[in-house]
């Protein structure tokens, strides 16, 4: 008797645990993980590089509108909404050319809570150290003073070389020294025809039929007004 008892009281602490949260369960509709979901889209992330005391470079990830509901992870670090708090900014050491996702769920406070949302990746690029060098001020074209150049500079010697490949194909020839023209006006008109000729020579033959079609038209005329005269 007394371990029926026993066992119906555990049914009860039981059923009487689990129905709650069936009953929010059942409350999570998909339109409101929906809502949840799109609140999650919303989030930003941004990263900057910063410098430190020992010159070694690190980057800062801030994320931006955390709205209430929503928790995320990001390198064992939690992002939860806080009153009045609109960034939430985290400092790591980390590696430049490398993808980091951040997760993000429902709050446990609330309805839908512990349902996963979405992940959100931030590449962060790779930062190129050789583009502080001072012989990047002259030559900031120079494919290898990129600051993010993403690819692996293999060493200084290799920067060093790759740079003075670079001077050479920028180097200019000097301009040619143009020979004086001592030409005169009429020289200059007599090679240019000469230069020309598949041009000059029909436009010539044209200007010549032309005044002499001119010339014999005024002539015929001089001769019709002086007979009328007569």
């Amino acid at each position: 008797m007394k371990k029926k008892l026993f066992v119906f009281l555990l049914m009860i602490i039981f059923f009487g645990t689990i129905q709650p949260v069936n009953a929010a369960r059942q409350i999570c509709t998909r339109s409101r993980l929906s809502e949840f979901k799109t609140k999650a889209y919303q989030i930003t992330a941004n990263y900057e590089l910063h410098t430190s005391e020992n010159e070694l470079y690190y980057f800062t990830i801030t994320f931006s509108n955390v709205q209430p509901g929503i928790v995320g992870t990001f390198l064992g670090s939690s992002i939860k909404y806080e009153e009045g708090k609109d960034l939430y900014t985290m400092s790591a050491a980390l590696d430049g050319g490398k993808t980091y996702e951040a997760k993000f769920y429902v709050d446990e406070k609330n309805v839908c809570a512990g349902e996963y949302l979405y992940t959100k990746r931030i590449t962060i690029p790779k930062y190129n150290k050789y583009s502080e060098r001072s012989e990047c001020i002259e030559y900031e074209e120079f494919y290898l003073c990129n600051k993010w150049y993403q690819k692996d500079i293999k060493s200084l010697d290799y920067f060093l070389e790759e740079l003075e490949k670079y001077k050479e194909s920028i180097k200019k020839k000097p301009p040619e020294k143009l020979d004086k023209d001592d030409r005169n006006i009429f020289e200059k008109i007599a090679d240019f025809y000469s230069d020309n000729i598949t041009i000059t020579g029909p436009l010539t033959i044209i200007a010549i039929a032309g005044l002499g079609y001119y010339t014999y038209k005024k002539y015929d005329n001089r001769k019709k007004r002086a007979k009328i005269k007569y």
